[in-house]
């Protein structure tokens, strides 16, 4: 700081700053700590637990999937005229009894397509795009392909395979990952609550603390 100061490069009132500064970060980082783990350990984890379990019984209670596998063609880089030109290609050739497989290799955009050639596996309600969703879930026989589905990603056409149904995952399987989960939004919730009557000040080691959350 000496070899600074001599060569002009900062000033004793730029020096006197930081040195305040570095001690109000560290003492409101220090004090919203404090708070924030008091609260923290008051917490009924179990029964946040017992609350994101039924929040999330669409994804663990009973329920229905489809096996489906899908062809996108892409709405990026594409005019509207050029999707909907693409899009009446394809229908044709799905009409005329081409192989769904085969139309996927040559036109799915789908980065995964190469892989698995539009294959998804059995999905869940909620997993997809809600459109997708709907479309894949109103299909009932081995084979069926739908009718043109378009989504923010661009158009798909949805062959349906399969439909399983499954048993709801006890909570006693996910407690564990659900207490965590509910640990991390409540301690980021928390530091919110104590930072709010501080963010009115002209302090940015307040923005830095936020940012941390």
């Amino acid at each position: 700081a000496s070899i600074a100061l001599a060569e002009g490069l900062v000033t004793n009132g730029e020096v006197t700053y930081r040195k305040q500064d570095g001690g109000h970060r560290l003492a409101l980082s220090a004090f919203v700590s404090d708070r924030t783990g008091k609260a923290l350990s008051a917490t009924d984890w179990e029964g946040l637990a017992d609350e994101r379990y039924m929040m999330e019984q669409d994804k663990l209670g009973p329920r229905e999937q489809v096996d489906v596998q899908h062809l996108l063609i892409s709405s990026e880089d594409r005019s509207f005229s050029q999707l909907m030109s693409l899009t009446l290609e394809v229908q044709e050739k799905i009409n005329a009894g081409e192989d769904f497989t085969s139309l996927v290799r040559e036109y799915s955009d789908d980065p995964s397509a190469e892989r698995n050639e539009g294959g998804l596996g059995f999905i869940n309600p909620g997993q997809t795009h809600p459109e997708f969703e709907e479309m894949a879930f109103s299909l009932t026989e081995p084979g069926q392909i739908s009718e043109p589905v378009l989504t923010t990603y661009g158009v798909h056409f949805i062959r349906f395979n399969q439909r399983r149904s499954r048993d709801a995952i006890p909570q006693d399987v996910v407690q564990q990952r659900l207490i965590r989960a509910s640990k991390k939004e409540r301690e980021s919730a928390l530091k919110g609550e104590v930072l709010a009557p501080f963010r009115g000040e002209a302090w940015p080691g307040v923005a830095d603390i936020d940012e941390a959350v």
